[in-house]
């Protein structure tokens, strides 16, 4: 799996998301514009929830996987640093890459995300998250990644 940019696989599993669960479960819809985070899930019925998916891709050429804004700010390292219930339950990270063996997909909670942060911590820069996790998570395909995603969206 490649793509030209964290745009285009954020792309790509918005497709994954209409295509294979949200077609079958009309109570899920995926909302087009982005809000906080990148994706941005409902569910509707007498359990409605909402959910969020960070998408980040990383390529060859840059070697890291950033978050937040510059200067350590923004919602993403916020959510990482204060823990959130709503978002430590409702918050799933999916990581993809062109340059680690594997299947293709991770896909991980924010406490797995902490685990990684570069310099064991978030600071005043730019955050980024240390390489090691595309080799220490559990790699997961297309097909894993589909049943992962509606499990944690329909019984969540």
């Amino acid at each position: 799996m490649e793509f030209t940019s964290e745009a285009e696989f954020e792309t790509h599993v918005r497709a994954l998301i209409a295509q294979k669960i949200t077609a079958e479960h009309p109570e899920l819809f995926v909302l087009q514009n982005k809000l906080a985070v990148d994706i941005v899930i409902c569910r509707e019925g007498p359990s409605p929830a909402v959910f969020f998916i960070e998408a980040k891709y990383v390529k060859r050429s840059s070697g890291r996987v950033g978050f937040g804004s510059g200067a350590g700010a923004g919602l993403q390292p916020e959510i990482l640093l204060k823990k959130p219930a709503y978002f430590e339950r409702h918050l799933r990270w999916v990581f993809g890459s062109d340059m680690h063996p594997g299947a293709g997909y991770s896909f991980v909670t924010s406490d797995v995300v902490r685990k990684y942060f570069a310099a064991g911590m978030l600071g005043e820069k730019q955050n980024n998250i240390r390489e090691a996790l595309f080799r220490e998570t559990a790699s997961i395909d297309e097909s894993q990644l589909t049943s992962a995603l509606r499990d944690w969206l329909l019984h969540t």
